[in-house]
C-alpha cells in the first residue's frame, strides 16, 4: 500500500487530511470530516497518546517550503498559520488557548530538569486533584498521587508531538531562579493548561483510501515548529501562526552565561611619575 508520500509522489487524484498535535493538548485538530475515523483500530492515530480530535481545521493557503539564498550558508523554513473554527458547538480549541487565568495554581519549590520523573515539590496542593494533569509552562504532566507539597506518581511530557530518539516523550526544564542579587520569579504550577506561546506542533499529512487513513508512521510530517502567535479572527475561527523549527533554531541561543571570571586580588606598590 505504501506511504502518503510515495503515494502523493506518484498520483495526482490522491485523497489527502491534515493533522496537528500541540504539545502538551489532549485533542488532535484535522480537517478530516469525522474527526472519530483518526482513531480506527490499525490506522491514522491509533494506538498513539491521543485518543481524541476536534475537526474544524483549515489549512487553506499554507505553503510548505524551505529555501535557500545563494550569499546565505543557512537552509530557512517558514512559518505557517492554520485556523480553527468552531465544530463541536462550544468552541473547545478557542476557549482553551484564551484561558489565560484557568485553574488554580501552586508554585514549584525544587528545579526540574527535563527527564525527571521523581515527585514534584510544590509550595500547596490543596486546590488540586488527587490525580490528573498538572501544567509548567508549555508541559502537560501526568500524576497519580498527592501529598499537601508534592505530586507524586510522574509522567513527563504528555502529549509531546515528537520524541527523544529512543522513543521518550520530550520534558522541558524548569529552573529556579537562585543567583545571587537577583528577583526570583516563582515558576507557576496549575492545573489547566495558561501558557499557549512557544508550544511545538507538528503538522502531519494523511492520505485517505475509502475512509481509512495512512498510520502516524506512514504519514508525511510537513512541518513541525512553536506557537508564535494566536488570534480571533473576524469570523470567529481561533487563528494560529507556528514559526519553522529551522527558523527556530537559527534564532536561539545555545550556550549562555557560560563562563564567568573574576578579578584576582594583587597588592601593588606605590607608583610614581618621573
Amino acid at each position: 500500500m505504501g506511504t502518503t508520500l510515495t503515494a502523493v509522489q506518484g498520483d495526482d487524484s490522491v485523497q489527502i487530511c491534515f493533522v496537528v498535535a500541540i504539545e502538551g493538548y489532549q485533542y488532535l485538530l484535522t480537517d478530516y470530516r469525522t474527526p472519530s475515523a483518526l482513531f480506527t483500530s490499525s490506522t491514522g492515530w491509533h494506538g498513539t497518546e491521543w485518543s481524541s480530535a476536534l475537526g474544524g481545521l483549515s489549512m487553506q493557503g499554507v505553503l510548505f517550503e524551505s529555501k535557500i539564498t545563494p550569499w546565505d550558508n543557512r537552509i530557512m523554513g517558514n512559518d505557517v498559520q492554520f485556523s480553527v473554527m468552531d465544530a463541536d458547538g462550544d468552541d473547545t480549541f478557542g476557549k482553551a488557548v484564551f484561558k489565560r487565568g484557568a485553574g488554580d495554581e501552586t508554585v514549584l519549590t525544587a528545579s526540574l530538569n527535563c527527564s525527571s520523573t521523581s515527585n514534584i515539590a510544590v509550595k500547596d496542593t490543596t486546590n488540586f486533584a488527587s490525580s490528573g494533569a498538572a501544567y509548567i509552562g508549555c508541559e502537560q504532566i501526568a500524576y497519580t498521587g498527592k501529598t499537601s507539597t508534592t505530586l507524586t506518581g510522574i509522567s513527563r511530557g504528555k502529549y509531546s508531538p515528537f520524541s527523544t530518539k529512543d522513543g521518550s516523550r520530550i520534558g522541558r526544564t524548569h529552573t529556579l531562579n537562585t543567583k545571587m542579587g537577583t528577583v526570583p520569579v516563582p515558576i507557576k504550577i496549575t492545573d489547566e493548561p495558561r501558557v499557549w506561546m512557544g508550544k511545538w506542533v507538528g503538522i502531519w499529512m494523511h492520505r485517505v483510501v475509502g475512509g481509512v487513513l495512512d498510520t502516524k508512521a506512514n504519514a508525511v510530517l510537513v512541518h513541525a515548529g512553536k506557537i508564535e502567535h494566536f488570534q480571533d479572527s473576524s469570523n470567529g475561527n481561533t487563528v494560529v501562526g507556528v514559526k519553522g523549527l529551522l527558523n527556530v533554531i537559527s534564532e536561539s541561543t545555545i550556550f549562555y552565561d557560560g563562563w564567568k571570571a573574576r578579578v584576582k586580588k594583587a597588592y601593588t606598590s606605590g607608583m610614581t611619575s618621573g
